[in-house]
């Protein structure tokens, strides 16, 4: 595309080994063990921010909604501080930090995974990799046995308007009901000689009508009991009840057209009272046994059956204290009965830093495993699409059909072997980039710009190769201020906040000397002579030790723009989800995150083909800020040329949605609605202005915030 750039995301991964080195505890313990200490300088390379979350200060502010106007609370986080206001880097934070990366290197194992969720893990699949295969969920509640049939299908295509404007009013979703077919094929419903259950389905292909279907079921394909199922089985029940209570979690319950809603409630009163649900699957076989997959919908969601545990195999918690990784035997452990670490640190105490400057971050979002595309590794070179308990594959089949062949393009799902998880996450340098929107999606937190810190590194009864490795996760091979391999630190780091540099000063040694006494011997050492010692055996694995290096390079991304990727939606507004959804159209186009020691780290943003601004911008009165005329207030009006992606300086006529007084210094926001868009003019109005509901007013753009839909404007005259 013309206006296609590229970008780095935000994020990668440290890819996985083959797992750690496991062993007993005592035999990480040698002939010689060291104890003492060394003190850390930390400084800041971009604006550091540790919230203190115990101290929180809300804010109350005005969002636009659509077509109205909601109050929020958008909180305030000062930097951590000590009882007595010193500012401070709590110790906790600064050993997860180190602990992450000694993990990394070392292809230890991952101490905490996430808890199994009380609805397991579902997920969505994409367009491309719609199931094929319509069947019927039965069950009779005399014998407890479930049965899945092959369904045939009986189509009624129709419109989105049709199904909305209540052609179908009265039907539901699973309903058992009589019907016909003409002999044009054409499907009669409410009476005939033939029964069927009604099913809904949104069409694949956009292109595609929607279409109503009704189903009766061929021969069996999966039959179970389940009261004989064993513990860690999933039923077929339980299958299809995860996927469709995650589905309607998001079903917008207010489209006319929503044909989605009881299917739940249907599976549940079949299981109350028998019958028969409508539904999509698709079967694997995993060790001679045979996993049946359920969806209520082509493209639905599907429930996983593997847990965390599964997922992660070679890189699970450490569970036994006689199979230690090599993280869990330097820093300790709460699994198999637990054993303390060898390793303390202490708070970082400020040397020389700047006062605390106030900024409002962008928003951010929690982990989306589901994005197959980043999180997990492609399982075989044709895969499709992939999870982690299965993966597809592009087939087709043919027929006969009025003297002509056919051809069905469809995807094969076959079972996973084994979990593909990407590795561990880590986080590129970039600049570091604000937002002026505040709402409750976002805080607003204190941040050091400027600043050095201290902290101690205690260390007991460790080996020279522990310590090595342990000086070489803090300096990262590079004990040189002015080093270009940095840490990542704090709340902020996808948007590039948080990169420090450490470096390690002399280690002091605490020797016991039987020679007068048992006294004990203090002596100092450079720490480059554990670092680089030649007969060190280090537990650092070099791949993993590349990918890092090259990851906290603080100018591997230099000349790059570091952000996450973006697509056009289909209002033209510009979003990080529209990327996701743009890349997973065609099996042939599906883009996945690069790894971090690829020549090229980028990915093409945004993705998708923009729709014109006749289509996405258009309102009742047909005006346009591209220009032309337009009533506003019985006056006639000129658009003179802003666009939502205006350059500023444009110049557009506004009316005040909301009166505004302003008698404080701190000031606030004035809305104005822009003609021809639905889009939000934004002022920030000062001590002693004040604006009147419906006031018009001549303002110039500034500029345009893509993510809250809303041009900053400065007021030229009312």
């Amino acid at each position: 595309m013309p206006n296609e750039q590229m970008v780095v995301n935000p994020y990668d991964f440290i890819p996985f080994g083959n797992g750690p080195d496991r062993k007993p505890l005592d035999e990480y313990e040698s002939d010689e063990l060291l104890s003492g200490w060394f003190d850390v300088l930390l400084e800041t390379k971009s604006p550091l921010m540790i919230p203190d979350a115990s101290h929180v200060t809300p804010e109350a502010v005005e969002v636009r909604k659509k077509d109205r106007f909601v109050t929020e609370i958008h909180n305030h986080y000062g930097f951590f501080r000590l009882p007595d206001g010193t500012l401070t880097i709590p110790g906790s934070a600064l050993r997860g930090m180190l602990r992450s990366v000694y993990e990394a290197a070392t292809d230890s194992c991952l101490p905490f995974l996430p808890k199994e969720p009380d609805h397991p893990i579902s997920q969505r699949t994409p367009l491309y990799a719609a199931f094929k295969d319509r069947g019927l969920l039965c069950f009779e509640p005399n014998t407890g046995v479930w049965n899945l049939y092959r369904a045939k299908a009986y189509c009624i295509k129709t419109t989105r308007s049709a199904v909305a404007s209540g052609r179908f009013q009265g039907y539901r979703q699973g309903q058992k009901i009589r019907f016909s077919v003409n002999q044009n094929g054409s499907v009669v419903l409410g009476h005939g000689d033939q029964e069927g259950w009604l099913q809904f389905n949104v069409p694949v292909d956009p292109k595609n009508p929607y279409h109503v279907a009704l189903l009766q079921p061929r021969e069996s394909v999966h039959q179970e009991k389940e009261s004989e199922l064993g513990k860690e089985d999933v039923s077929m029940y339980q299958s299809l009840r995860t996927a469709v209570y995650d589905t309607n979690k998001n079903v917008n319950k207010s489209r006319l057209d929503s044909t989605e809603p009881d299917l739940l409630q249907c599976l549940q009163d079949v299981q109350k009272n028998g019958g028969a649900v409508p539904c999509y699957y698709f079967i694997v076989e995993r060790d001679g046994k045979k996993l049946v997959y359920l969806s209520g919908a082509a493209v639905g969601r599907v429930r996983q059956r593997r847990n965390w545990k599964d997922i992660m195999g070679a890189h699970a918690p450490c569970s036994d204290l006689n199979c230690l990784c090599p993280a869990c035997a330097l820093f300790g452990t709460v699994q198999g009965g637990g054993t303390a670490g060898r390793v303390s640190i202490s708070d970082a105490e400020p040397i020389e830093v700047s006062v605390p400057v106030e900024r409002t971050l962008p928003i951010l979002s929690t982990p989306r495993t589901s994005a197959f595309e980043f999180y997990l590794r492609k399982p075989v070179e044709n895969a499709t699409y992939w999870n982690f308990d299965y993966y597809g594959v592009k087939a087709s089949y043919s027929y006969e059909k009025d003297g002509e062949t056919r051809t069905v393009t469809y995807t094969d799902y076959r079972d996973l072997s084994e979990a593909t998880p990407r590795g561990r996450k880590m986080y590129w340098h970039g600049a570091p980039r604000t937002d002026s929107r505040k709402s409750r999606q976002n805080a607003t937190m204190e941040a050091i710009d400027k600043g050095i810190f201290r902290f101690r590194v205690r260390f007991d009864r460790v080996t020279p190769a522990q310590l090595g490795d342990l000086l070489w996760c803090i300096t990262l091979g590079n004990n040189k201020q002015n080093g270009k391999f940095r840490h990542k630190l704090g709340h902020g780091k996808p948007v590039g906040y948080g990169s420090v540099k450490l470096t390690a000063g002399t280690v002091t040694l605490r020797e016991l000397s039987q020679e007068d006494g048992f006294s004990v011997r203090i002596r100092t050492v450079d720490p480059e002579i554990y670092m680089e010692a030649p007969e060190r055996v280090s537990a650092i694995q070099p791949k993993q030790r590349d990918a890092i290096l090259r990851m906290t390079d603080f100018y591997a991304a230099k000349d790059l723009h570091v952000a996450y990727p973006t697509g056009w939606d289909n209002r033209g507004v510009e979003t990080i989800y529209a990327w996701f959804a743009a890349n997973r159209v065609s099996a042939d186009d599906v883009l996945t995150l690069p790894e971090p020691t690829d020549d090229s780290i980028t990915l093409p943003s945004p993705r998708g083909k923009r729709p014109s601004r006749e289509n996405s911008q258009r309102n009742n009165s047909g005006s346009s800020l591209y220009g032309g005329t337009y009533q506003q207030d019985g006056r006639s009006r000129q658009g003179r040329g802003a666009r939502q992606d205006s350059e500023a300086g444009a110049l557009v006529y506004g009316t005040i949605l909301r009166g505004v007084k302003v008698s404080n210094t701190s000031g606030r926001n004035v809305f104005f609605l822009l003609p021809g868009t639905r889009i939000n003019g934004h002022y920030f109005a000062r001590n002693g202005e004040y604006f009147a509901r419906g006031d018009l007013v001549d303002v110039k753009v500034l500029s345009y915030s893509e993510q809250f839909q809303t041009y900053d404007v400065e007021i030229l005259r009312r």
